[in-house]
């Protein structure tokens, strides 16, 4: 019986060391976008005609530079992006909310402390509690909607992304004494 090859060249981007600047009222995503390659071979089977990976050759990464400037947006229009299933980041400056897509496969590096645990201390507030016992509201809604709470003066959220972040750098309420 003759056998059934098919070549493939998989792909994914990956966005890595990204961070926030900011130049006056504009604010600027930039990081390294990561191209990584392989070819696969495909053989089918002769039992039951499925195909099976029969080699995988990892090709060069191709290394890129990424900016892309934070676009002002709305609870409504995060909303709106959740459900679509766009890989966005979100970045809560004070009142404003700035939003801009991101590859699926993002990795954010800080520059900056999480404010609830770094520097070998952790936020006391930092448990599954409600606020007036002495809890984090964010633990409680998982660390999701960044612009739902008030206490969070800066900070960012990616979601529909292979590893989703949620750091915040500026929190009126963080006690770490």
């Amino acid at each position: 019986m003759e056998r059934f090859e098919k070549t493939v060249t998989e792909k994914e981007t990956i966005l890595s060391g990204a961070k926030i600047s900011r130049k006056g009222d504009n604010f600027t995503l930039t990081g390294s976008l990561i191209t990584k390659k392989s070819k696969v071979v495909y053989r089918a089977s002769d039992k039951d005609h499925h195909f099976r990976i029969v080699s995988r050759k990892r090709m060069p990464d191709k290394t890129e530079p990424f900016e892309t400037p934070l676009q002002i947006t709305t609870p409504t229009e995060l909303n709106i992006r959740r459900k679509l299933g766009t890989p966005t980041l979100v970045y809560k400056w004070y009142e404003k909310l700035l939003c801009c897509e991101v590859p699926r496969s993002t990795y954010l590096s800080s520059e900056l402390n999480h404010t609830c645990a770094s520097g070998g201390k952790t936020c006391h507030r930092l448990l599954d509690l409600p606020y007036e016992k002495g809890g984090c509201d964010k633990v409680r809604k998982h660390a999701n909607y960044i612009h739902l709470f008030d206490f969070i003066r800066e900070g960012y959220e990616t979601f529909n992304v292979s590893s989703p972040s949620f750091i915040v750098i500026n929190c009126m309420d963080c006690n770490r004494g």
